[in-house]
């Protein structure tokens, strides 16, 4: 896991299903929304690219 920036908020949540695939439906129900009620950043960059060219990109 990414470092944690000071003064930032990380989403954490947990969800229990006996199948797997029905887990990860909720885990990107409730992300989604999350992201209609709260700007979310993430800090994006490809491999074979430096840290220092990343970019922070809002959710659409």
């Amino acid at each position: 896991m990414n470092s944690h920036i000071q003064g930032t908020t990380r989403n954490s949540f947990k969800v229990s299903s006996p199948h797997r695939k029905e887990a990860f439906v909720a885990c990107e129900y409730i992300l989604e929304a999350i992201k209609q009620k709260a700007q979310i950043w993430k800090r994006e960059y490809y491999e074979g690219e430096r840290e220092d060219e990343a970019e922070w990109k809002a959710n659409e």
